[in-house]
């Protein structure tokens, strides 16, 4: 026997091994059990054919085919099924183990044909095909793993090269006069370094923009010429007699230059601490930015240290004033001279209350150009306007009222943020609220015994200064202890109500018939502080500008009641109650209702 013939022996008995002659069938019994009925009632349907016809039987046959066709797949789909269930990690160990298995194979066989004394195969032709089985086992397993790896492989160099390719920054190398002056992202970036030039050279002189070549080119984000840097080197270039100094910028505009900037910081830190007072919860600002930056400028917008400090110094506005003459008014005066009527107030608070010939208004003022703001947080405590409860007494007649229990403000505590220029006022930011005290309501004894003569009605008076009677059952009442009106509804453009003047600050306002309050708020400007009181009959009546508001939203009020403080709030020059009627989104006249006067 030849070495080839022993090996082709070998391997005929290593399949015999893995797989051995006369399996049983390994279907499973039911669909033996089917398959035999089938083949029963084939064996019927054959005879029936016999008699029906061959082209019956033709029919059948193709049916037959058919159905054995199913029959293979379904047991081709349970082998599948068999096999991947014997997929466990027992064959895969197996199959790792097999090139040993393969070893002990032939090695058994060897030393079995020894002990037969048969001619040993020789060593080198065992360990060449043992050799051979191992590199096909492991070679089977490098190519899986290749074909599992190259795809990944692929998407992930696919990816570099997009990450790569989106992720490139491209800017502009800018040169001027063919020297290389730096690099911006932008030709807007490099758009105001030529702005910036512009104004250090002054006197609308520039640089020759046909010199400048920019080239479009990939670089790092971090190599991007700083724009100040630029702008020094295209200064240099530009041939003018320059020097090293800094620049003062207001309000990122260029302002000129200076050897030195240190008295203009010290200058600068001296004004913001004069302007602030110590306390805690403090920030003071300019109403201009400033910036200094050194560089190289030209000598001709060099400026001297008197020149800045004047332009400190200065004022926007000179002063104005007006002489009034016979047949002014408020309206025409702010008219003729081009202001508003509500500026015209600020300047002249006794304007609507006192306007004789002669006078001098001031028509306009000076404002500083540099103006220190300071922001104070500050803590006020605000009343809440008490309810009134009335009790019948029916031992009493009608008309007899008796205080009980007098009322009490609750107490509100508001934080605000509050900003001033040179101790001026300019803006108020409500920040929190906070409950301090809930109001006690007022506890009145009305009587309720109907009297003898229907004549004898009368209502008494409240004396206590909080609620007074409506007189004969008006439908509105003056809503303010005193004052005038002065200026009517549309006495100027947008101006929705009428202004009730000539009383001091805190005095009472009322309100002018009952309802809900359905709006309290408060805005920096316009209104200022004001309350919007909704009547049963629809209409709606405004107070604004008050310096305090005493009742909450939801609250209902009774005629004559309390809700208010007269004041300046919002958009308001001098002490008055901006009065409103309203009704379907119309704007009323009060004077048709109220009067011009108070009637009290």
């Amino acid at each position: 026997m030849t070495d080839y013939q022993q090996i082709n022996s070998i391997l005929i008995f290593d399949r015999l091994e893995q797989d051995p002659p006369g399996q049983p069938d390994e279907r499973p019994a039911l669909l033996r059990i089917l398959l035999g009925a089938f083949y029963i009632l084939q064996e019927l349907l054959y005879s029936l054919c016999d008699k029906v016809g061959i082209f019956t039987l033709e029919q059948l046959a193709d049916a037959s085919r058919a159905m054995r066709a199913a029959e293979w797949r379904a047991h081709q789909k349970m082998a599948l099924w068999r096999r991947a269930r014997a997929a466990t990690w027992r064959h895969w160990v197996h199959d790792l183990l097999d090139p040993l298995r393969q070893f002990a194979v032939i090695a058994g066989y060897v030393f079995h044909a020894r002990r037969r004394r048969e001619r040993r195969l020789p060593l080198r032709t065992l360990f060449l095909e043992l050799c051979y089985r191992i590199f096909r086992f492991f070679g089977q397993i490098l190519i899986t793993l290749f074909n599992i790896a190259a795809p990944l492989a692929a998407c992930w160099l696919l990816m570099t090269v997009i990450r790569h390719s989106t992720g490139q920054n491209y800017g502009l190398s800018v040169r001027y006069d063919g020297t290389l002056i730096g690099s911006v992202s932008s030709e807007a970036q490099f758009e105001e370094v030529r702005r910036r030039v512009a104004e250090r050279l002054g006197d609308g002189r520039d640089i020759r923009p046909d010199e400048v070549v920019m080239t479009l080119q990939p670089m790092a984000q971090t190599r991007y010429t700083d724009t100040e840097e630029m702008v020094n080197r295209l200064i240099e270039l530009a041939g003018f007699d320059l020097f090293e100094g800094v620049g003062l910028y207001i309000d990122e505009q260029f302002i000129g230059s200076l050897e030195s900037g240190d008295w203009l910081l010290d200058y600068l830190d001296e004004r913001l601490g004069d302007s602030e007072s110590g306390s805690g919860g403090e920030a003071a600002r300019f109403n201009h930015s400033f910036s200094i930056r050194k560089g190289l400028y030209p000598v001709t917008s060099k400026t001297s240290r008197e020149v800045v400090e004047e332009l400190f110094t200065r004022n926007l506005t000179e002063e104005k004033t007006y002489t009034v003459r016979e047949g002014d008014t408020p309206i025409g005066i702010a008219n003729r001279n081009g202001i508003l009527l509500e500026e015209l107030i600020r300047l002249n608070p006794d304007v609507t209350s006192s306007l004789l010939i002669g006078d001098q208004l001031m028509i306009a003022h000076s404002i500083p150009y540099l103006r220190v703001l300071v922001t104070r947080t500050e803590r006020e405590v605000e009343g809440i306007a008490f309810s009134t409860v009335r009790e019948v007494d029916d031992s009493e007649y009608i008309g007899y009222q008796r205080i009980e229990e007098e009322g009490e403000l609750g107490q509100m505590e508001v934080i605000s943020a509050v900003t001033y220029a040179d101790e001026e006022e300019l803006e108020r930011t409500e920040l929190s609220r906070r409950l301090l005290r809930d109001p006690t309501p007022r506890l009145i004894i009305v009587g309720g015994k109907q009297p003898e003569s229907s004549s004898a009605a009368s209502s008494a008076v409240d004396t206590t200064g909080d609620i007074i009677d409506s007189r004969g059952g008006e439908m509105f009442i003056w809503p303010v202890d005193g004052g005038k009106i002065t200026m009517p509804i549309w006495g100027y453009g947008g101006h929705t109500g009428n202004d009730i003047t000539g009383i001091p600050a805190g005095t009472t306002i009322r309100a002018a018939a009952s309802g809900v309050v359905t709006k309290v708020a408060y805005t920096a400007g316009g209104y200022g502080r004001h309350i919007i009181i909704t009547h049963p009959n629809g209409m709606q009546t405004l107070y604004a500008h008050n310096s305090a508001n005493l009742v909450q939203v939801g609250a209902e009020v009774v005629q004559g009641q309390k809700i208010a403080e007269v004041g300046q709030t919002g958009n308001a020059f001098g002490n008055h109650c901006h009065f409103e009627i309203r009704y379907n989104g119309s704007y009323l006249d009060a004077r048709q209702y109220i009067g011009s006067v108070c009637p009290r």
